[in-house]
């Protein structure tokens, strides 16, 4: 088992550091983000929703920083959007 492999399967229990840590590996690790699927995303964007009022500024400052590079690298944007992106759009849209 792979570390992306590893992340979709303890996404559900990562606490806000944990969450913030991974997206921003992920996102210097473009090989690892690759390997990440369409559910493990959602699994990363679900954990991100449910840890996000107990981060501490600098955790979401890295949270947001990774989406952003990931977004830059494409590999976030498939034939579909990405779970993380429209889950932050959902859940952000005013």
């Amino acid at each position: 088992m792979g570390l992306a492999q590893a992340a979709e399967r303890t996404a559900s229990e990562m606490k806000p550091l944990n969450v913030s840590n991974t997206l921003n590996a992920l996102c210097k690790l473009e090989a690892a983000a690759a390997a990440v699927s369409p559910t493990g995303w959602a699994g990363l964007a679900q954990a991100a929703e449910r840890t996000a009022s107990e981060m501490k500024p600098q955790d979401v400052a890295k949270s947001l920083n990774a989406l952003c590079k990931l977004d830059e690298t494409g590999l976030l944007l498939t034939s579909t959007r990405c779970p993380v992106e429209m889950h932050l759009t959902a859940t952000t849209s005013v």
